[in-house]
């Protein structure tokens, strides 16, 4: 029996007889399944013929409308009956979605230790309070590839260091500050700004470059006002395209910094991390807290804050400095998978279609890789204490 028969049976003895308006009910929830079996088809061609990450979410998008335009169809009375489903429900759109954020999370699992970076100066972490340091001890000492970075906006407005400001060694030249940028430079904390120059002077002495790609103006006037770059991008779909064909080669040890990195569209961030795996580089994500921005918050690519949102909440590694307000709002954006876990839990029997065959796969693969990612962001001392564990379990000394 069929989830579909089965919850049309449910209703049938929970409400009175009605021949005519149950078989009109049945036909609709036959057409919607029909309809969702048929994208669920489309989608996994697509993703067999390995689609791009923008294409894929393209395709979300495009399925999407189509089932509004079905929904369209029908009264309100039907339409609110037609478009009920359970929380976590896999429908086409969904599991697209995660399709292209397993996409994203296996190309942020690259290593690259000759990205470990040594101390940085105590001139630089002067005045970071200890959470900030702990990023900073956090961003230099892993050697995971891909490293997001969320911080909390400043409410005091965008102005330099001052006293605290490093003259570090770097050959970018200073730009005049924008006068539009008060409003905008709420994106990033003074704070956050330091720490990104500590990384960065780290990195420094550690005898690597330095790379900034920012991806919106502000991003690259505090790029050129902070100074934490031997060089920054002037565009970051250039920067993009030219460390992606091998026009510029950053030597192993590089750190590679993408600013409102939210802002790149979703296949460019796939891109750099791809690259920073393969060069043995090290690319610092760096996205803002949305929460009190107003109009200020809105992104040119909506699909690209949401993978950054699945990077920043689902790599075990991903650090960020404050108590973000919108923490809830991103981690239930980048939830999905753990919806549709909940959801397949609570089923007795999981249907033998193709939306279920699909999900179960899909969230089968995407724990296998937080369960891989947990185990190597892990300490050592950490991890070898869970391998003596599960040994005494195997031989009987634990219980």
């Amino acid at each position: 029996m069929t989830q579909l028969e089965d919850d049309f049976l449910r209703r049938l003895d929970q409400e009175p007889l009605d021949a005519n308006r149950l078989a009109d009910r049945y036909q609709n929830l036959r057409a919607r399944e029909e309809l969702l079996n048929s994208q669920h088809h489309r989608l996994r061609a697509t993703v067999e013929r390995g689609t791009a990450a923008s294409e894929l979410k393209t395709l979300a998008e495009a399925m999407h409308t189509e089932y509004q335009a079905f929904l369209s169809a029908f009264s309100w009375q039907e339409r609110g009956e037609i478009n009920r489903f359970p929380a976590g429900y896999p429908t086409p759109w969904r599991l697209a979605q995660l399709h292209s954020d397993r996409g994203d999370l296996e190309a942020a699992g690259g290593r690259s230790p000759a990205a470990v970076y040594r101390e940085a100066p105590e001139a630089a972490l002067d005045g970071l309070s200890p959470p900030a340091r702990q990023v900073v001890n956090a961003l230099i000492d892993s050697d995971m590839s891909v490293q997001p970075l969320r911080i909390l906006d400043d409410p005091h407005g965008y102005d330099l260091l001052g006293s605290r400001s490093i003259e570090g060694p770097f050959d970018a030249a200073e730009t005049p500050p924008d006068p539009y940028l008060t409003q905008a430079a709420r994106r990033i904390s003074r704070e956050g700004r330091q720490v990104l120059r500590a990384v960065a002077l780290a990195a420094h002495y550690s005898g690597s470059r330095v790379l900034a790609v920012p991806a919106t103006n502000a991003a690259h006037s505090a790029a050129h006002n902070q100074r934490y770059a031997h060089h920054v991008a002037d565009d970051p779909r250039t920067a993009v395209a030219r460390l992606t064909n091998g026009q510029w080669k950053p030597p192993p040890g590089a750190l590679i910094v993408v600013d409102d990195a939210d802002e790149l569209a979703s296949d460019d961030v796939r891109q750099l991390s791809r690259l920073a795996g393969r060069t043995n580089t090290k690319l610092v994500l760096v996205t803002a807290d949305r929460a009190g921005l107003g109009t200020a918050a809105d992104t040119r690519n909506r699909e690209s804050r949401e993978s950054a949102d699945a990077l920043q909440h689902q790599l075990p590694w991903s650090q960020h400095l404050g108590e973000p307000r919108d923490y809830q709002l991103c981690a239930t954006a980048a939830d999905n998978p753990g919806r549709l876990q909940r959801y397949l839990s609570n089923l007795d029997l999981i249907p033998d279609d193709i939306a279920h065959r699909q999900a179960a796969t899909l969230l089968q693969s995407h724990q296998q890789i937080l369960a891989a990612y947990t185990t190597l962001a892990a300490p050592p001392k950490a991890v070898q204490a869970s391998r003596e564990l599960e040994d005494n379990r195997q031989h009987g000394l634990c219980i």
